[in-house]
Protein backbone atom coordinates (compact mmCIF):
# COMPACT_ATOMS: atom_id res chain seq x y z
CA UNK A 1 0.00 0.00 0.00
CA UNK A 2 1.03 3.65 -1.14
CA UNK A 3 2.20 6.48 1.58
CA UNK A 4 -0.88 8.29 0.26
CA UNK A 5 -3.34 4.97 1.04
CA UNK A 6 -1.65 4.72 4.47
CA UNK A 7 -1.85 8.42 4.82
CA UNK A 8 -5.64 8.50 3.83
CA UNK A 9 -6.78 6.08 6.35
CA UNK A 10 -5.20 7.16 9.13
CA UNK A 11 -6.39 11.01 8.69
CA UNK A 12 -10.13 9.18 7.98
CA UNK A 13 -9.71 7.24 11.33
CA UNK A 14 -8.45 10.66 13.06
CA UNK A 15 -11.54 12.47 12.02
CA UNK A 16 -14.12 9.52 12.48
CA UNK A 17 -12.85 9.35 16.10
CA UNK A 18 -13.75 13.04 17.16
CA UNK A 19 -16.76 13.67 18.60
CA UNK A 20 -16.39 17.61 18.04
CA UNK A 21 -15.26 20.61 16.70
CA UNK A 22 -12.58 21.09 19.65
CA UNK A 23 -11.42 17.69 18.67
CA UNK A 24 -11.37 18.24 14.49
CA UNK A 25 -9.64 21.15 14.99
CA UNK A 26 -6.96 19.22 17.85
CA UNK A 27 -6.67 16.71 14.86
CA UNK A 28 -6.12 19.73 11.69
CA UNK A 29 -3.37 21.16 14.37
CA UNK A 30 -1.48 18.19 15.04
CA UNK A 31 -1.27 16.77 11.74
CA UNK A 32 -0.48 20.46 10.20
CA UNK A 33 2.40 20.57 12.32
CA UNK A 34 3.82 17.20 10.61
CA UNK A 35 4.70 19.50 7.79
CA UNK A 36 5.64 22.55 9.63
CA UNK A 37 2.05 24.81 9.87
CA UNK A 38 1.76 26.24 13.31
CA UNK A 39 -1.49 28.43 12.41
CA UNK A 40 -4.51 28.14 11.23
CA UNK A 41 -7.98 29.97 10.06
CA UNK A 42 -10.70 28.17 8.93
CA UNK A 43 -13.58 30.85 7.72
CA UNK A 44 -17.02 30.87 5.77
CA UNK A 45 -19.12 32.91 4.65
CA UNK A 46 -21.99 34.11 2.30
CA UNK A 47 -20.96 36.19 -1.05
CA UNK A 48 -23.80 37.75 -2.31
CA UNK A 49 -23.90 38.49 -6.78
CA UNK A 50 -22.66 41.63 -6.48
CA UNK A 51 -19.13 40.48 -4.64
CA UNK A 52 -20.53 41.49 -1.00
CA UNK A 53 -20.04 39.22 1.77
CA UNK A 54 -23.29 38.99 3.90
CA UNK A 55 -22.29 37.23 6.59
CA UNK A 56 -19.02 34.67 7.33
CA UNK A 57 -18.15 32.78 10.56
CA UNK A 58 -14.52 31.74 11.65
CA UNK A 59 -12.53 29.54 13.84
CA UNK A 60 -8.78 30.83 13.75
CA UNK A 61 -5.85 29.71 15.49
CA UNK A 62 -2.98 32.93 14.88
CA UNK A 63 -3.07 34.51 18.35
CA UNK A 64 -5.23 36.47 20.40
CA UNK A 65 -2.84 39.54 19.69
CA UNK A 66 -3.20 38.76 15.68
CA UNK A 67 -6.98 38.47 16.26
CA UNK A 68 -7.17 41.73 18.55
CA UNK A 69 -5.50 43.72 16.04
CA UNK A 70 -7.76 42.34 13.02
CA UNK A 71 -10.58 42.70 14.49
CA UNK A 72 -10.14 46.77 14.79
CA UNK A 73 -9.20 47.24 11.79
CA UNK A 74 -11.25 44.43 9.76
CA UNK A 75 -13.71 47.26 8.88
CA UNK A 76 -11.07 48.93 6.98
CA UNK A 77 -10.34 45.67 5.23
CA UNK A 78 -11.12 43.09 2.15
CA UNK A 79 -9.73 39.78 2.03
CA UNK A 80 -7.33 39.34 -0.98
CA UNK A 81 -7.84 35.00 -0.27
CA UNK A 82 -11.46 35.14 -0.51
CA UNK A 83 -11.44 37.13 -3.99
CA UNK A 84 -8.87 34.05 -4.76
CA UNK A 85 -10.98 31.44 -3.73
CA UNK A 86 -14.15 32.73 -4.98
CA UNK A 87 -12.93 31.71 -9.13
CA UNK A 88 -9.55 29.92 -8.27
CA UNK A 89 -9.68 26.22 -7.11
CA UNK A 90 -6.14 26.19 -7.01
CA UNK A 91 -4.07 26.88 -3.42
CA UNK A 92 -3.43 29.84 -3.16
CA UNK A 93 0.18 30.68 -1.55
CA UNK A 94 1.06 33.40 0.43
CA UNK A 95 3.89 34.12 -1.11
CA UNK A 96 1.94 35.22 -4.16
CA UNK A 97 0.71 38.24 -2.08
CA UNK A 98 3.63 40.32 -2.74
CA UNK A 99 3.18 40.38 -6.17
CA UNK A 100 -0.23 40.72 -5.86
CA UNK A 101 0.02 43.71 -3.99
CA UNK A 102 1.41 45.64 -6.85
CA UNK A 103 -0.94 44.62 -9.28
CA UNK A 104 -3.69 46.25 -10.96
CA UNK A 105 -5.93 43.22 -9.48
CA UNK A 106 -6.33 43.89 -6.34
CA UNK A 107 -8.12 47.38 -4.25
CA UNK A 108 -6.64 49.20 -1.40
CA UNK A 109 -9.19 47.40 1.09
CA UNK A 110 -7.08 43.93 -0.14
CA UNK A 111 -3.91 46.17 0.44
CA UNK A 112 -4.59 47.09 3.95
CA UNK A 113 -5.53 43.18 4.80
CA UNK A 114 -1.97 42.31 3.06
CA UNK A 115 -0.35 44.68 5.18
CA UNK A 116 -1.89 42.96 8.21
CA UNK A 117 -0.27 39.73 7.33
CA UNK A 118 3.29 41.61 6.56
CA UNK A 119 2.87 43.30 9.86
CA UNK A 120 2.57 40.40 12.22
CA UNK A 121 5.74 38.67 9.38
CA UNK A 122 3.44 36.34 7.96
CA UNK A 123 4.63 35.62 4.47
CA UNK A 124 4.31 32.57 3.72
CA UNK A 125 1.51 29.57 4.47
CA UNK A 126 -1.21 28.32 1.97
CA UNK A 127 -5.25 29.03 1.60
CA UNK A 128 -7.02 25.76 0.25
CA UNK A 129 -10.56 26.18 -0.73
CA UNK A 130 -12.87 23.37 0.59
CA UNK A 131 -16.24 24.47 -0.64
CA UNK A 132 -17.84 26.91 -3.02
CA UNK A 133 -20.82 26.00 -4.16
CA UNK A 134 -24.68 28.21 -5.38
CA UNK A 135 -26.60 29.49 -2.02
CA UNK A 136 -29.48 31.55 -3.02
CA UNK A 137 -28.52 34.66 -4.51
CA UNK A 138 -25.12 34.48 -3.94
CA UNK A 139 -22.28 31.28 -3.27
CA UNK A 140 -21.50 29.63 -0.04
CA UNK A 141 -17.39 29.29 0.56
CA UNK A 142 -15.25 27.69 2.85
CA UNK A 143 -11.41 27.48 3.34
CA UNK A 144 -8.84 26.92 5.67
CA UNK A 145 -5.41 28.40 5.55
CA UNK A 146 -2.24 26.72 7.03
CA UNK A 147 0.59 29.01 8.47
CA UNK A 148 3.90 27.85 9.67
CA UNK A 149 5.72 29.90 12.28
CA UNK A 150 5.20 33.58 12.08
CA UNK A 151 8.41 34.70 9.88
CA UNK A 152 9.00 31.79 7.89
CA UNK A 153 10.17 33.07 4.57
CA UNK A 154 8.42 31.80 1.22
CA UNK A 155 11.74 30.35 0.49
CA UNK A 156 11.63 27.59 3.37
CA UNK A 157 7.60 27.04 3.18
CA UNK A 158 7.17 27.13 -0.58
CA UNK A 159 9.77 24.19 -1.45
CA UNK A 160 8.19 22.11 2.04
CA UNK A 161 4.84 23.01 0.78
CA UNK A 162 5.43 21.49 -3.21
CA UNK A 163 7.21 18.54 -1.77
CA UNK A 164 4.04 17.48 0.73
CA UNK A 165 0.88 18.84 -1.47
CA UNK A 166 -0.81 15.32 -1.56
CA UNK A 167 -0.39 15.22 2.15
CA UNK A 168 -1.58 19.00 2.65
CA UNK A 169 -4.73 18.42 0.46
CA UNK A 170 -5.75 14.72 2.03
CA UNK A 171 -5.68 16.67 5.60
CA UNK A 172 -7.73 19.45 4.09
CA UNK A 173 -9.92 17.30 2.46
CA UNK A 174 -10.66 15.05 5.62
CA UNK A 175 -11.04 18.25 7.70
CA UNK A 176 -13.46 19.68 5.68
CA UNK A 177 -15.78 16.05 5.68
CA UNK A 178 -15.75 16.08 9.54
CA UNK A 179 -15.96 19.83 10.80
CA UNK A 180 -19.54 20.75 11.58
CA UNK A 181 -19.94 24.79 10.06
CA UNK A 182 -23.11 25.05 11.83
CA UNK A 183 -21.55 24.80 14.93
CA UNK A 184 -18.73 27.16 14.17
CA UNK A 185 -21.42 29.84 13.66
CA UNK A 186 -23.20 29.09 16.89
CA UNK A 187 -20.41 29.50 18.49
CA UNK A 188 -18.83 32.58 16.18
CA UNK A 189 -22.15 34.56 16.81
CA UNK A 190 -22.53 33.03 20.48
CA UNK A 191 -25.61 31.49 20.43
CA UNK A 192 -26.57 29.66 23.32
CA UNK A 193 -28.54 26.50 23.10
CA UNK A 194 -31.85 27.67 23.79
CA UNK A 195 -31.44 30.29 21.09
CA UNK A 196 -30.31 27.80 18.72
CA UNK A 197 -33.79 25.73 19.48
CA UNK A 198 -35.83 28.76 18.94
CA UNK A 199 -33.80 29.46 15.69
CA UNK A 200 -34.82 26.10 14.39
CA UNK A 201 -38.52 26.39 15.28
CA UNK A 202 -38.36 29.78 13.76
CA UNK A 203 -36.93 28.13 10.64
CA UNK A 204 -39.89 25.61 10.56
CA UNK A 205 -42.30 28.75 10.50
CA UNK A 206 -43.59 28.44 13.95
CA UNK A 207 -44.74 31.71 15.72
CA UNK A 208 -43.61 33.32 19.14
CA UNK A 209 -46.67 31.35 20.70
CA UNK A 210 -46.03 28.15 18.65
CA UNK A 211 -42.12 28.24 19.72
CA UNK A 212 -43.05 29.17 23.45
CA UNK A 213 -45.75 25.79 23.82
CA UNK A 214 -43.31 23.65 21.79
CA UNK A 215 -40.32 24.62 24.35
CA UNK A 216 -42.23 24.68 27.68
CA UNK A 217 -41.68 28.64 27.95
CA UNK A 218 -43.81 31.76 28.84
CA UNK A 219 -44.59 33.84 25.50
CA UNK A 220 -43.18 36.63 27.26
CA UNK A 221 -39.54 34.51 27.56
CA UNK A 222 -39.30 33.02 23.86
CA UNK A 223 -39.65 36.70 22.66
CA UNK A 224 -37.02 37.49 24.56
CA UNK A 225 -34.91 34.64 23.25
CA UNK A 226 -36.03 35.77 19.40
CA UNK A 227 -34.95 39.22 20.29
CA UNK A 228 -31.23 38.16 21.58
CA UNK A 229 -31.42 36.31 18.53
CA UNK A 230 -31.94 38.95 16.18
CA UNK A 231 -29.23 41.73 17.83
CA UNK A 232 -26.95 38.20 17.72
CA UNK A 233 -27.35 37.46 14.02
CA UNK A 234 -27.77 41.27 13.35
CA UNK A 235 -30.86 40.37 12.01
CA UNK A 236 -34.37 43.47 11.80
CA UNK A 237 -36.71 40.65 11.81
CA UNK A 238 -37.35 37.06 12.13
CA UNK A 239 -37.43 36.58 8.30
CA UNK A 240 -34.19 37.90 8.31
CA UNK A 241 -32.49 35.99 10.95
CA UNK A 242 -33.27 32.52 9.62
CA UNK A 243 -32.51 33.92 6.15
CA UNK A 244 -28.97 34.80 7.80
CA UNK A 245 -29.01 31.46 9.53
CA UNK A 246 -29.62 29.46 6.00
CA UNK A 247 -26.53 31.42 4.07
CA UNK A 248 -23.80 31.15 6.46
CA UNK A 249 -25.34 27.28 7.42
CA UNK A 250 -25.99 27.42 11.08
CA UNK A 251 -29.40 25.81 10.27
Amino acid sequence: MSYLSNLNIDLAESFAACQSNEECFKVLAEQGERYGYKHFHFRHLHKAHDGKVEVEAYHSAMGPEYEGVLAKRQHLMEDPLVAHCMVNSRPKLWSELEEDYHSDRLNDRHREKIRHFWDFGVRSGVTVRLRNEPSGRGRFLAGVSLIPEFGTEPKVHDPNYAANLQGIMSLAGHFCAHVSTSDIAKRHFDLTDREYDVLQLLAEGCLVQQIADRLQLADRTAAHHLSNLRSKLGANSNAHAVAIAIRIHLI
